[in-house]
Parts: C-alpha cells; structure tokens; sequence
C-alpha cells in the first residue's frame, strides 16, 4: 500500500514538472507558429509540412525503438537479474547505427525520386523543396540516434531533465520565429537548417544530462546477441504498427496534397499543430504512468497493473477532453485571433483531428500493457490491418467527390476498432475483460461525454452569437466538463487523492 502510494505521488510529480514542459512548448509553439506561417507564407510552409512530413515516413523506426529500449531499459531497472541496461544501451545503438544507413539509402534514392516525379510542387520552389527534404532527413537520423538517451531518462523517471531542457528547446524555436522576419534569404530553405541545428542541439544537450546524472554509457564492449534479438523481435512487431500508423497519416497527407493541393497541405499542417499541443496534455500524463505500467507487471503486482491502466485511460482520456471540448466550440475563434491568414477547412479539420485522438490516447495505456507482457505480435498485426485500411478507403470517397474531411472521418472508426481489438488482447494476456474496462472506464468517459455535450448544447441555444457570449461558452463548457470528470470520471479513492494533494500545494504556498 505504502509503495503504492509512493508510486502515486512520483507520478504526480513527474506529471507536474512534464506539463511545466509542455506550458512552455505550447506558448512557444502557438506564437512561433503564427510567426512562421506569416513570414513563409501558406504555399511554403504547406510545402514544408508535406515534404518534412514525407521524411517521418520513416520516423515509425524512432517510435518502435523508443518503445521498446523503454520498455526493456523499465524492465532492467526491476529485473536486474533478467537484463542489464547497459547492455541494451549498446545493442539499441547498434541497431539504430544500421537501420539509421538504410534509411539514408532508401531516401535518397527512392524518397528523391517521389519527390521529383510524383508530388505538387511548383517548380520555381523545387530546389527549396530538395533542401528541406535532406535536412529533414539528417534530422530524422540525429532523432534516432537520440533514442536510447531519452528512453533512459523515461525509464528512470527523470522527467524534470525533460522540463528543463525544454526551456532551451523553447528559446531556439523563439530565435528562428524572429530570425526568419529579418533576414533576406529563402527563408524555407533557413528554417529547414535552423530546426536541424536545434534537433542536433538537443540530442548533444541529452546525451551529457545521460552520461553525467544517471550512467555514463559506452559504444564499446561486447553486445549480447540475445539481448539484440530479443529487442529486434519486440521492435519487429512494435514497427509494424508504428510504421502502419506513420504511413496512414502520411498517406493522407499526400491524398489530400494530390486532390486539392498545397493549400489544404497548409491547412492540415496548422489542424496538426493544434491537435499535437492538445495531445500533450494526456502525453505527458501517459509518459509518467507507462514506466509505472511496466515495472508493475515485471514485478508481478498485477492488481496494481490492472488500477494502472484503468486510472491512465480514464485521465488521458479527461485530461485531452477538457482542454479540447471549449477549443473545438470555438475553432473559428481561436483560428481568426492566432493567426492572420487561415487557410479554407482548418477548423473542421482541427475538430475532426481532435475526435480521433481523443480515441486514440483513451487506448494508449491498452496497448502499453500488452507491450509490458512481451506478446505484440498479433496485436501488432490487428492494428496495422486496420492503420492501413484508412488510405484505399480515403482515397475512394476522395475519388467519388467526398471532400478532405471524410479521411478523418474514416480515421476515427479506425481508431475506435483499434481500441476494441485492443481490449481483447488485454483480456488474454492481463487477464482483464471488456466488461471489466468498460465499467471502469467507457462507462464513466461516456456519462462525461453526454453529460458536457447536453450542457453545450443548451448554453449555446440560450446565448447569443456574438464573440463575447461563445467565449463565455467556451469558458462555461471548460468549466463544467471539470467539474464533471471530478465527479463521474475518477473513483472516489482518486478524488480523495487530488484533494489532499491539493491540499498540501496550498499549505506549502
């Protein structure tokens, strides 16, 4: 009970130094954001988005492996008899180091070629184009081989390394927003080069935190060849879905770049900005349960795996819908204030955006129990089958004339039946059934739903439609669906818990 607790108030603490991290990238964010599509204007940075984005085709490798040295790097801290994080460290890297060439073959061969001869570029912009695209790509390398250094400060739970680090990630961004407005030269070809220098930056930033707070890892020695099959068995299957995942919303990227053009690219760019500072908010609060999640299930506590994923689906899932329910009220709103040209369809596509990643954070701490277990194959396959699916049948509704919005439409149900498949897996390897999570979490997040939904709807008909009244709504509905979590979201243990935790902050202060 007292490790239980203890782990409670780590959570909490690392939660709080990450949404410190995320306060400051978000403020950063929104207003470099309005900075940079000002001074590259729509046609260039819906050029960036889709051409940078082209490159993070490949970054599901940097996904599955964080996952997984994450994952095993958890498991050594617990297990130390069963694997040694060291050990991991250097098997990790050496895998990174290979697959980090063939990723630079295949862009640089293939991934030229597409770029030239397949996709909506004009041609005055072309060399532009080229340079973003090996810039990105040194990028995505630099962010590979990054990997086992932040894999080991979320397994150690260092998230306060992330919120400090942070700051200087924020200033950079904040220089190249002001730096663009002065200089004369192609500014799309300079924000490529300064958002490598800030990516290289960072990497060398947490390599020293690494070596010199926690352990001091080397590249030589000899490397377990157990130990890299074991990593390349888990990230095998963890790739599958992650690549899955990558090429369906890359995929609709260039769906919607080959049907309407880089206009709707820009548009989709800015809804994907949005969405991914919402998201934050249950990210982080995911990244401080899922070494939890992990270590619980290598220790064998599984009563405490079981109230792990049930307590990160349910404030995942409260976290990004109390945030995101006033934003998606008044998306014009906010759209018109922030930046000063919005491209045509951003705030239903930034509505829709957030509906499937709503569904998608809910079965995140699913999918991180199965992972804990070790048994990905066949959940893996499930969900790339279905990732996939997406893109045929986004571009057929494209092809009869349905406009950008059906592809997310169609991502929605997907998602929905990722989180469905998911919880069968659960009960096969957890032990925990559909009717178990349902209760504990669908039931509770549906009760929140319809309950915020029936008091929008009712404000929004009795006020008037004037900016000053759908703010007061925003405000209302941001409102109430806290106080509604608080009250049908979370179990009354958990409520006790913020309380006191409440509590405690205000004595200190």
């Amino acid at each position: 009970m007292q490790n239980s607790s203890q782990n409670n108030k780590r959570i909490a603490k690392n939660t709080m130094l990450l949404y410190l991290r995320m306060a400051l990238l978000m403020v950063v964010s929104f207003y470099t954001s309005r900075i940079i599509l000002k001074n590259l204007g729509v046609s260039d940075f819906g050029l960036y988005n889709v051409v940078a984005g082209f490159i993070t085709m490949f970054g599901f490798i940097q996904g599955s492996m964080a996952n997984g040295v994450q994952r095993f790097m958890s498991y050594a801290i617990k297990r130390p008899d069963e694997y040694d994080v060291e050990t991991i460290f250097r098997a990790s890297m050496r895998i990174l180091a290979i697959l980090s060439f063939g990723i630079l073959i295949l862009a640089e061969t293939i991934g030229v070629w597409f770029l030239y001869n397949k996709m909506t570029i004009p041609i005055e912009r072309i060399d532009a184009a080229l340079w973003v695209f090996q810039l990105s790509l040194l990028q995505l390398i630099v962010l590979l081989l990054s990997v086992p250094y932040t894999a080991m400060i979320v397994a150690y739970e260092r998230m306060g390394a992330f919120a400090y680090i942070s700051i200087l990630e924020a200033a950079c961004k904040l220089s190249i927003a002001f730096l663009l407005g002065i200089v004369s030269a192609d500014k799309l070809i300079l924000y490529a080069i300064l958002m490598f220098s800030v990516q290289l930056l960072i990497r060398i930033v947490y390599t020293s935190y690494c070596n010199q707070k926690i352990s001091k890892m080397t590249f030589k020695g000899k490397c377990d060849s157990a130990i890299i099959r074991k990593l390349l068995g888990y990230i095998g299957w963890n790739t599958t879905s992650l690549c899955s995942e990558v090429v369906q919303v890359q995929g609709i990227n260039i769906l919607l770049n080959l049907f309407f053009g880089p206009i709707v690219n820009a548009a989709r760019g800015i809804a994907m900005q949005v969405m991914g500072v919402i998201r934050n908010f249950s990210v982080n609060f995911l990244m401080a349960t899922n070494p939890q999640i992990i270590k619980s299930f290598a220790s064998g506590d599984i009563a405490y795996t079981k109230s792990l994923i049930f307590k990160s689906s349910r404030f995942g899932f409260i976290l990004m819908f109390c945030i995101s329910s006033p934003i998606m009220l008044i998306t014009d709103d906010l759209l018109e204030i922030w930046l000063t040209e919005v491209p045509s369809s951003t705030e239903d596509f930034v509505r829709l955006i957030i509906c499937a990643t709503i569904i998608s954070i809910t079965a995140d701490p699913v999918k991180t129990a199965i992972s804990a277990t070790g048994q990905v194959k066949h959940i893996n396959i499930w969900m790339s089958v279905i990732l996939l699916s997406v893109i045929p049948l986004s571009y057929l509704s494209l092809e009869k004339g349905y406009d950008g919005r059906i592809v997310f439409i169609i991502q929605s149900i997907a998602n929905s039946l990722i989180l469905l498949v998911s919880l069968c897996f659960l009960r096969k390897h957890i032990g925990i059934s559909k009717t178990e999570y349902g209760k504990n979490v669908l039931t509770r997040i549906s009760a929140i739903i319809l309950s915020v939904a029936l008091f929008a709807f009712t404000i929004k008909t009795l006020l008037p439609n004037t900016f000053t009244f759908r703010l007061l709504e925003a405000i209302c509905v941001f409102l109430t669906s806290i106080i509604i979590s608080f009250l049908l979201g979370i179990t009354s243990k958990e409520r006790n818990f913020i309380i006191q935790l409440i509590k405690k902050r205000l004595i200190r202060f």
